[in-house]
């Protein structure tokens, strides 16, 4: 009988990579190799290894034996193409939950996927799920809400996405990127939140994607924050450079001010506008609620690292959003996570004016 694959965690003691290496050993049949900085002790099915992701050399070493090795590690966006090259010059296929914007070919054979996250991650499923089936022109809106203490981690690769090229603000897509085409919402909308939020329009790389591959004549994204604190700590950061100390925890702070006595939540929305194939238009739109960030991303995480070893995922690098079975995904996240809400409507016809309007952007 052949050995079950080894797969080798990094942050496996985290928020995310503990969610990750549950997910693995309950359903995917594999070994785990638990990267952290300080291992606990072992148990079924993992082994604990001290490794420090910023020595390459020691990456190399954990990873030398592995089948894949699934990256939870953050800040993500100052380790993650130093570790990704020490994972593949290993001989190892790699997986993150987040995308730095850097993407050389890996070694022939080798497999990398990336964004295998909330956001960017499962955000980018959305127009993909809403469009199946439909025609041109396509448009969409969608919308990432959240409250919650973020971690240190988690708010340094925030602050560090505002400016790596992760996107514009303020920035809509019309056929191609339009500067400045949306202004800040401050009674935004979102689906399953009681409350009026800021949306913040953001045009992020991940959306730009889906746009030229569905294609999306018309195209927007807002990242919605429910209360002052965060909204203007993100305010004050953005292009100020690389985040120190002072800076990450001032986000954490803000982020923790908002949250304060209130239910944590994540959302992400999604509104569609096509045509079926016999020229009716359509309005079709998608909620997926949970109340954990690192929960829903550490099973995101999970399920691109079955894809892989399940033959799923060509070699090169890919982006989850587009090689991850989205269906399967949704099911293993209600499963996982039973407070995960999915809510999809079916093809809800248009008005008259509103498909009039989704052709006018040609």
């Amino acid at each position: 009988m052949r050995e079950p694959a080894l797969v080798g965690v990094l942050g496996a003691g985290g928020a995310v990579g503990t969610v990750a290496v549950t997910c693995l050993l309950t359903g995917g049949g594999v070994r785990v190799r638990a990267g952290c900085r300080r291992p606990g002790p072992a148990r079924a099915g993992v082994r604990p290894v001290a490794v420090d992701v910023t020595d390459p050399a020691t990456v190399r070493r954990f990873a030398t034996g592995c089948r894949l090795v699934l990256d939870c590690t953050a800040p993500a966006y100052t380790l993650m193409d130093r570790v990704r090259a020490a994972v593949v010059d290993a001989g190892a296929d790699y997986v993150s939950v987040m995308d730095d914007g850097r993407t050389p070919p890996p070694p022939a054979g080798r497999t990398v996927v990336l964004a295998a996250g909330v956001s960017p991650g499962l955000s980018g499923m959305l127009p993909r799920l809403l469009a199946e089936g439909l025609t041109g022109p396509l448009s969409f809106t969608g919308a990432y809400a959240g409250l919650g203490g973020l971690t240190a981690g988690a708010a340094a690769d925030y602050l560090l996405s505002l400016d790596a090229g992760y996107g514009v603000a303020l920035a809509g897509w019309h056929g191609r990127e339009v500067p400045r085409a949306l202004q800040v919402d401050e009674d935004f909308r979102v689906p399953t939140v009681d409350r009026a939020l800021t949306g913040y329009p953001y045009l992020t790389a991940e959306l730009r994607r889906q746009a030229l591959m569905l294609p999306l004549a018309r195209a927007s994204w807002f990242n919605a924050f429910d209360g002052p604190h965060l909204l203007a700590a993100t305010t004050r950061r953005r292009g100020a450079g690389p985040p120190g100390a002072e800076a990450i925890a001032e986000l954490v702070r803000a982020s923790r001010l908002d949250a304060a006595g209130r239910r944590p939540y994540q959302v992400l929305h999604g509104e569609l506008d096509g045509y079926t194939d016999d020229g009716r238009p359509v309005h079709r739109s998608a909620v997926i609620r949970g109340t954990d960030g690192s929960a829903l991303t550490g099973v995101v995480a999970a399920e691109a690292v079955l894809s892989v070893l399940g033959g799923q995922v060509r070699p090169g690098v890919r982006y989850a959003s587009d090689v991850v079975d989205s269906r399967r995904l949704l099911a293993a996240l209600q499963r996982r996570l039973p407070d995960t809400v999915v809510r999809f409507t079916g093809d809800v016809p248009c008005s008259t004016a509103s498909a009039e309007q989704v052709e006018g952007v040609l």
